[in-house]
């Protein structure tokens, strides 16, 4: 299983560890820790539960601290579609 970052991921993680690094370089680090476990974890098939986001994608998800992870999975790769902030306005339909 590979994982791939959409560009909003990529973008969602610069932000996220540009600000925290800024303020706190000890949490930047234990995020990236905890980030790279979620990644290990769904890179060995472990599967969040569904959702749907609000532009009607179905996806999976998976929370990581304040953060969820969206992916979907397409064959043996995870594709990561956000890490969004879950103190943020929802991104998923109610």
């Amino acid at each position: 299983m590979t994982i791939r970052l959409s560009s909003e991921a990529d973008e969602d993680l610069a932000a996220l560890y540009a600000w925290l690094d800024e303020r706190n370089p000890s949490a930047a680090e234990r995020q990236r820790a905890a980030i790279m476990d979620a990644f290990a974890a769904l890179e060995a098939n472990e599967l969040g539960s569904e959702v749907t986001l609000s532009d009607d994608r179905r996806v999976r998800r998976w929370p990581v601290r304040t953060l969820v992870i969206y992916y979907i999975r397409e064959g043996a790769t995870v594709l990561v579609l956000r890490v969004y902030d879950a103190r943020r306005s929802p991104i998923e339909r109610r």
